[in-house]
Order: structure tokens, then C-alpha cells, then sequence
């Protein structure tokens, strides 16, 4: 079945699906049909998330009716589909209604679906710069951007539904003017039947978007008694004129297109053909108004000959419908959520054979808001990509999205709830890793062989911290290219951090070595006092008592997942006894009797030098395995503050922060005896 997601149609549906089976549910009331069903939720961030105050209490109509529905079934999947997942990554993961079931929060699997080379996406129409403290490159767009810098004074960003757009802007003069030449272009190319659109999304008003299509249609209009009753000289002014677009606007640009499109990009017809095609191209465009109170409908498919349009719309033309033949937008509708300007954008897809003579007019403000989503959305699939790659499912792997700049927001606020800002920095933080493979998955004996090479190379430890004999092992005055030799083949999951061999440590640490911080370490092997029962592990000439950590009841066999690693006073264990009193000085905890024991852990890495990092290593006994060659090798970085690093802002789902990524409250280890 195709259904509307209609609250009334949904409800019809629900009740007539109820009345098709006799079988009662689980509770003996609620009737469930026994026959397997997959329901398929199109747009799925539109209408279905639940925006209520208090989610639990009274979910929204759609939201209420499709968990309705799915409660129908005893057998149900429910596969939801968006080009915009903002809103869904943050529903609640954690609702569970007796009558409703579970929020619609993608639990069990997102999908990235990857876009084929052909296709035109935000980084080949937008691009963005990259950020290199994050490990994402910048992605170079194609030249398609002309950027609106007169309509202001036409359609204001903010005006109302009476509101009379002054005089048309010469930017909407020319887009119309390059429509035609690209019409004119295509028929030259041997694609006369093909279909070609021109998008105009300047308003969301009705009676706006009416006063809009009158100026082009009289535009239309003009254009084309010009070329076909005007005399020698006002068609060889106009001649001129577009004469000019088209060398401004395609001919200058088009190198660009053939490097990167290659044999995709055909070449350019002549002025000539082109200038001989411009008549019958105006005489084949349609100016259509795309909203509720029109009568015109996009029926490409009625058209076999090709339908040339100028369509003009608001928010019809913002989701699931497609613009057949689109080669020039003029877009100015403004918009604070990157959901909605992405949607709003019918500019992406397939271009065959005309991706060269695509073009979008609108503002520069704009045009870097899409760059900063293109951004946003980039980091976001690398975070997609690597939970497939650990065979994650959503419920066990935090999502985040880059919070915008001023003036952007990820979703609307009543979308987003659950999402809470953080600020993801290294500097003055503790990263540790809390999900380390374990048994003798490769990774588990990469990391072991990492932390046997990286032992067995520092030489005689010391055993004393401030004067005191201790079980744990320590070097000072460690070369920072020791510790990236030593993370470059370290890899843990859960935490962001360790991705990749550590990818994004390592470079945060090599950054900082430009301005001479970090470039000299402390290693700490912890351990625990010897005796008859402990496992003990020989590291190279070193004899270590393995430690204890609690394991997750539901880590994975191949897994070893615990809350946190790193106890408050370890964190201390590089401190020097003048170092440790400034620290103990700044700190609340304090023992019965009023004075302080272990100091807090953000004044230890507030009084370490910042040329100083800590690495702790964690030889866990493996409560799956006896055998103590078969660690589980845990690792945690504790950094000082910076003078220069900048903090990255995120906002983070539920499951993010329920995984202690970079969080700092961590004072519970939960040690076995």
C-alpha cells in the first residue's frame, strides 16, 4: 500500500488493518495481525519525528499514529528513508510507551548509501573547506555557483504574504536568459526531446510565488517577441547580451567541468547553434506555478517531445519532487535549518550530459551556509561509514552532528530535544579507550604487540611517584615520536579518539608540536601490588600485575567494553610534589577529615605544562581468558590545557553521551577485587 502520512488516513488504516484479524495481542485486547509486514517511512525526519513537549506524555499525531500502526503486527520492520537524518539521529533512544512501543530512534541500522560517480551532491555543487583538526579534507566544487547580490530590494529574507516585489532583478533577468541558451545548448547536443526545468524559489507565500510568475511569464513573454517580430538591430542587441552570459557563464567555465567530469562532459556547441536554437526554446517554455492554489502539475511524462518549464514554487517544490532536465536554480528562500535547506535544494542528482551548463544563482550567506552543512553532513557519513565497519548498530554507537555557526541550526529546536552541545576538545581533557578488542581478534594482538614494542623501547623505568615506591611502572622525558610510533598502530572503538590507528590524537598532537606543546611525554604502565593470587604478565624484562576493570554484561565476545579505565589518581601520576600541591590546592574533594587526598582531574591537567602529555596503558586481566598473555591492552591519554587549541562544537545524541566520549565525570571505576 502507498499511504499519506495523513493523521486521519493513518487512523482509517490502522482500524481497517485491526479488523482483518481475529487474534488477540500479548495483553488479550489489542487485535495484531499475525502476517509479516514492512513498513517504509518516505521523508522520514518530516512529520514522524515527535516534536511534543514532553515526548513520553503526548507524542505528536504522525508520530503516535505510525507507532500505532507498527504495533499492529506481531512480526514488523519499520525502514525509514531521508537525504536529511539531523532530526532522527536525535530521537529519544530510550522511550518505551506499554501502548505505543519505542520511539522511532534507527536503533538497529543506518545505512549510508553511497552515491555514484554521476551523481551531483553537495560537494560537487557546494564544496566545503575541510577541516583538518577533524581529518576531513576539503572538497572542491564544481563552478556552478553564480552568487544573487540585487534582490533584496525585490523579496526581502523576511516579508509577508501581501508583500508586492518591486522591479525584477537583473541576477533573475539572467538566470532566465542562461535557461533558454542551456534549452538551445541541449537540442545542440541531440538531446531536443529531453525534458529541461529552471527552478525559482524566492518566496513560501502563494500570492508572493503569483506576483513572481507574472514578471517571468511577462520576461518570457518579451524575450520572445524580441527574437521573433524585433527588427535587425534589437535582435542583434539581444544577440549581444546573451551573447555575453553565455561566454561569462559557460564558456569560461567549462575547462573547469572537463577536467573534473572527463568524458562526461561533452563539448560545447558553437554560438552559432546556439544562437540558432534560442527561437525554438522560447517558444517551447512554460512558466508554472508549483503550489497548493495552482492548477499547473509537473506531467513530464505526458510530454514525450520534452516539457521546458519554469517552475515556481515554495515549499511544494521543497521535498520528493523531482525537476526533470533542472540546469538552473534561482534560489533565495532563507532558512536557519540545515534539514530544510538541504530539501529546499532540488539541485542535486543526475546530469547526464549537461552537468556543464548547471548553474545556481543565489546569495553569498547561502551559499556558505550549504558549504558548512556539506560539511556537517560529510563528518557525519565518515561517522556512519566506521559504525558499519565495527558492525555497530545505532543504539550502541553515539552519533553527533557539528553544531553550525551563528545563525544556522542542525534541525528545528523542537526536533532535537535529546541533543545537547559539547564542546569535543583534547586539550585539557582525558580521552580513554572503553571498548578494546579482546581474545585473538587481529586488532587485540596488534594493539598487545604495540604495547610490548612501545615498553620494551623506553629503557629502565621508575618506581617511585613524589618519593613514594609504587607498583606502577614510568618514564619521563619520553620523545613525542615514540608516542605517535605507538598510537599510529593502536585502534580502539567507542570512544571517537581512538579511530583509525588514533588518527585524530595523532594529529591533534603533531598540530600542537608546531607550537612546541606536547612535545615531551610521560608513559605510565599501571599495575597493582604483587602477590600470590594476581596474574602476573612479563613485558619485555619488566614482570607487570595485570588489573582489574569491570567488563559491560552485553560487551561482545570479541569485545571488551568497560565504563572507564582511569582512576582520579592516575591521572596524577606524572605530577611532580610542587605540582601535586597546586593541584590539591585547586581541588574540592577533600576526606573526612578535611583534607585533601587525590586531587580533582581537571586541576591536575591544569597545572601539568602544556609541552607535557601522559599516556597510561592498562594491562587488564581478560575475565574471559586465564592466560595473561592475553591482556586486554586499554590505553588513555591525559592532556594538559593549551594556550592555542580550539575546542569543536557538537551536538550529541543520547547514546553519545551515555558512552563518556569526552566526558569527565568518571569517578566510579568499578574495579573488581
Amino acid at each position: 500500500m502507498a499511504v499519506k502520512k495523513n493523521g486521519t488516513i493513518l487512523r482509517n488504516l490502522i482500524n481497517w488493518l485491526r479488523n482483518q484479524n481475529t487474534m488477540p495481542g500479548g495483553d488479550g485486547t489489542a487485535r495484531r495481525l499475525t502476517v509479516p509486514a514492512l513498513v517504509i517511512d518516505d521523508e522520514a525526519d518530516h512529520a514522524s519525528v515527535n516534536t511534543a513537549r514532553d515526548p513520553e506524555a503526548d507524542p505528536t499525531t504522525i508520530n503516535r499514529r505510525i507507532r500505532e500502526l507498527l504495533r499492529s503486527f506481531d512480526r514488523v520492520g519499520f525502514v525509514g528513508y531521508t537525504a536529511t537524518p539531523f532530526a532522527n539521529i536525535f530521537i529519544s533512544s530510550g522511550i518505551e510507551d506499554e501502548r505505543l512501543g519505542p520511539d522511532l530512534f534507527p536503533s538497529s541500522f543506518i545505512v549510508n548509501l553511497k552515491a555514484p560517480s554521476d551523481y551531483l551532491g553537495p560537494p560537487a555543487v557546494f564544496g566545503h573547506p575541510g577541516d583538518e583538526s577533524a581529518g576531513i579534507p576539503a572538497q572542491a566544487p564544481l563552478p556552478m555557483h553564480v552568487e544573487v547580490e540585487d534582490a533584496s530590494a525585490w523579496i526581502p529574507d523576511r516579508h509577508r504574504k501581501d508583500h508586492v516585489p518591486g522591479p525584477m532583478p537583473s541576477s533573475l533577468r539572467e538566470a532566465i536568459r542562461l535557461f533558454v541558451l542551456n534549452c538551445a545548448a541541449r537540442a545542440c547536443r541531440g538531446d531536443e526531446r529531453r525534458h529541461n526545468s529552471m527552478l525559482v524559489h524566492a518566496t513560501r507565500f502563494v500570492n508572493v510565488q503569483g506576483h513572481v510568475a507574472s514578471q517571468v511569464e511577462d520576461e518570457v513573454h518579451g524575450l520572445r517577441n524580441l527574437i521573433e517580430l524585433a527588427g535587425p538591430d534589437n535582435r542583434g542587441a539581444l544577440e549581444k547580451e546573451i551573447r555575453s552570459i553565455w561566454e561569462s557563464r559557460i564558456v569560461d567555465r567549462h575547462a573547469a567541468f572537463r577536467e573534473r567530469l572527463g568524458e562526461r562532459c561533452p563539448a560545447l556547441p558553437t554560438w552559432s547553434e546556439v544562437w540558432g536554437g534560442v527561437g525554438n526554446a522560447l517558444r517551447r517554455i512554460q512558466v508554472m506555478r508549483i503550489n497548493g492554489g495552482s492548477g499547473d502539475a509537473l506531467a513530464y511524462s505526458r510530454k514525450p517531445d520534452g516539457l521546458h518549464v519554469i517552475a515556481i514554487g515554495g515549499d511544494k517544490l521543497s521535498r520528493g519532487l523531482t525537476l526533470e532536465g533542472l540546469s538552473v536554480s534561482y534560489f533565495l528562500r532563507a532558512s536557519s535549518m540545515f534539514d530544510t535547506l538541504m530539501q529546499m535544494g532540488r539541485w542535486f542528482g543526475y546530469r547526464p550530459r549537461y552537468a556543464d551548463l548547471c548553474r545556481v544563482y543565489t546569495t553569498g550567506h547561502l551559499y556558505n551556509a550549504f558549504r558548512e552543512i556539506a560539511l556537517a553532513m560529510d563528518e557525519l557519513r565518515t561517522d556512519l561509514d566506521y559504525m558499519e565497519t565495527l558492525d555497530a548498530k545505532p543504539i550502541d554507537f553515539g552519533l553527533r552532528v557539528r553544531s553550525p555557526s551563528d545563525g544556522l541550526l542542525i534541525t528545528a529546536r523542537n526536533k532535537i530535544q535529546r541533543g545537547e552541545e559539547v564542546d569535543v576538545r583534547f586539550a585539557g581533557e582525558l580521552v580513554q579507550a572503553l571498548m578494546i578488542s579482546s581474545g585473538s581478534d587481529g586488532q587485540a594482538e596488534r594493539n598487545r604487540l604495540a604495547t610490548r614494542r612501545l615498553i620494551e623501547s623506553l629503557g629502565e623505568p621508575e618506581r617511585t611517584v613524589r618519593g613514594q615506591r609504587v607498583a606502577h611502572l614510568l618514564w619521563h622525558d619520553v620523545p613525542v615520536d615514540e608516542v605517535i610510533e605507538f598510537l599510529s598502530e593502536y585502534e580502539a572503538f567507542a570512544t571517537p579518539s581512538f579511530y583509525w590507528r588514533c588518527e585524530a590524537l595523532r594529529r591533534f598532537i603533531r598540530q600542537q608540536n608546531t607550537v612546541d606543546e606536547l612535545v615531551q611525554w610521560t608513559v605510565a604502565v599501571v599495575s597493582r601490588k604483587h602477590g600470590p593470587e594476581v596474574p602476573k604478565l612479563q613485558l619485555g624484562p619488566h614482570t607487570i600485575a595485570l588489573i582489574n576493570r569491570r567488563r559491560k554484561e552485553e560487551s561482545p565476545d570479541d569485545r571488551f567494553e568497560t565504563q572507564a579505565v582511569v582512576g582520579r589518581g592516575e591521572e596524577a601520576l606524572d605530577l611532580g610534589p610542587d605540582e601535586y600541591q597546586k593541584a590539591l590546592d585547586r581541588s574540592r574533594t577533600a576526606d573526612e577529615g578535611g583534607r585533601d587526598r587525590v586531587p580533582d582531574r581537571k586541576p591536575v591537567r591544569e597545572v601539568r605544562p602544556s609541552e607535557r602529555g601522559l599516556l597510561l596503558l592498562y594491562p587488564i586481566r581478560d575475565d574471559r581468558d586465564p592466560d595473561p598473555e592475553m591482556f586486554v591492552p586499554a590505553a588513555a591519554i591525559s592532556f594538559p590545557n593549551s594556550r592555542t587549541a580550539q575546542p569543536l562544537a557538537y551536538t550529541v545524541n543520547e547514546v553519545w553521551r551515555q558512552q563518556y566520549g569526552l566526558m569527565d565525570d568518571w569517578d566510579e571505576l568499578g574495579e573488581l577485587p
